[in-house]
């Protein structure tokens, strides 16, 4: 999905609020080469969420390091 955001849509930029209990959106996050940026808090949520980001070049560099390790 990144890489068709990338490619085919012309994103430069991917984000992802994810919740710090959930565990598994976090592990999947880090997996696609995400990072995390900051705490952000929406209005009419009680606690923080984390944002995790990627832009093409990272996210390139990304699948070259997964590429040459299998």
């Amino acid at each position: 999905m990144l890489e068709h955001g990338f490619r085919n849509l012309g994103l430069r930029r991917v984000v992802a609020r994810i919740d710090p209990a959930n565990g598994a959106s976090l592990r999947v996050a880090r997996k696609l080469g995400m990072r995390f940026e900051r705490e952000v808090r929406l209005a009419g949520y009680t606690h923080p969420d984390h944002l995790y980001v990627t832009d093409r070049l990272h996210s390139d560099l990304t699948a070259a390091a997964r590429s040459a390790a299998t």
